[in-house]
């Protein structure tokens, strides 16, 4: 069942609103966290300008809520901290133990216009936005 929330939404022509935004249920390689804290930081700024309309706040921690169906890694009540960029496991960075700077998904070593896959975006939520 969707919830409706409140968000900070950079609107990617430099301001930002808190408007509603609608979460649908977690995907199957998903997890939805009920939010305990979250922090706003240099990246979150840079996201005012990045074209697109971004959830900001992606420095937090929480509580699982729900899993998507294919998620083994993950249960309802585990605690969890939130990365900034998912990790691909995969490139040199994510090898060599450096997920935080994933060179395939972190906007800072990928691009750094957070047009990049593992960055959240409002891609699976319904924004009435006014951006």
């Amino acid at each position: 069942m969707p919830i409706n929330v409140k968000a900070a939404v950079a609107t990617g022509d430099g301001k930002f609103i808190i408007d509603t935004i609608t979460i649908d249920e977690p995907k199957s390689d998903e997890v939805l966290v009920k939010m305990k804290a979250a922090g706003l930081c240099h990246t979150d700024y840079d996201s005012l300008t990045w074209g697109k309309p971004i959830v900001m706040g992606h420095e937090g921690a929480g509580v699982v809520e729900k899993v998507g169906n294919g998620n083994l890694k993950f249960e309802a009540g585990d605690q969890v901290i939130l990365n900034w960029a998912t990790p691909c496991m995969h490139c040199f960075q994510c090898q060599e133990g450096n997920q935080h700077i994933c060179d395939n998904n972190s906007p800072v070593v990928a691009g750094g216009n957070g047009h990049t896959p593992g960055h959240a975006t409002l891609e699976s939520t319904k924004w009435r936005g006014r951006a």
